[in-house]
């Protein structure tokens, strides 16, 4: 996967950002009721690694009178969509919570830096209210809410951008940024653009536009 990373001239240490996504990280999911303070459903859907198939494309559980909506749950590099096709008419159980419990099982992420709902490609009546984030961990509360076959929950997830610290190093014929002892990115005055001073390098470059370089960090 490929980041944008937006380099500015600037002198000395500074930070650069890229944008991490949910591809290719293990997520962990759980079905939770809370009812007067008691926990009277836990259900554990195990741990998904998020690609391009339906991560949980059922879930599953029942615990005395309550048991799991079958809902498929797909996971992608920005998005959690709850797909209700499959179903009839419906409504969860109320509670003090019900709902769903996403969690980086395995701390594969950057810290969780929001979630909200895509309105434009949901139908289930979940608002911020019903959702509650931390770093790990995301909640997404449907207690009491009714459903159909034409109800869908779409969740757009931000992560924390990466931090990569960037030291500037004036030569007399050259600049250069260096990110360790194994990248450096440099210019010298005779050169009519930038290169990666690395044999193998995890970054490309565009053309620099009003003193500020664009790059392009490639990832797994």
């Amino acid at each position: 996967m490929k980041y944008p990373i937006l380099l500015s001239l600037l002198p000395f240490v500074f930070p650069i950002y890229s944008f991490a996504g949910l591809a290719n990280s293990s997520l962990h999911l759980r079905i939770l009721t809370i009812q007067e303070g008691e926990t009277t459903f836990d259900a554990d859907q195990g741990t998904a690694l998020v690609g391009s198939a339906v991560e949980y494309p059922e879930l599953v559980g029942e615990e005395g009178d309550l048991f799991a909506i079958p809902v498929a749950v797909d996971l992608s590099d920005s998005t959690i969509t709850f797909d209700f096709s499959k179903l009839g008419d419906g409504e969860f159980a109320p509670g003090d919570f019900n709902g769903y419990v996403i969690s980086d099982y395995q701390d594969d992420l950057p810290p969780i830096l929001s979630v909200s709902v895509d309105e434009e490609n949901s139908t289930l009546a979940v608002t911020s209210e019903e959702i509650s984030v931390s770093e790990e961990e995301i909640r997404v509360d449907v207690a009491a809410l009714s459903y159909n076959s034409q109800s869908l929950l779409t969740l757009q997830v931000a992560l924390q951008e990466d931090v990569i610290m960037v030291s500037k190093v004036n030569e007399p014929d050259s600049v250069k940024f260096v990110w360790s002892s194994e990248w450096t990115l440099q210019r010298s005055d005779d050169l009519a653009a930038w290169e990666v001073a690395a044999s193998e390098s995890p970054f490309s470059i565009s053309s620099p536009e009003a003193g500020a370089l664009f790059l392009r960090l490639a990832t797994d």
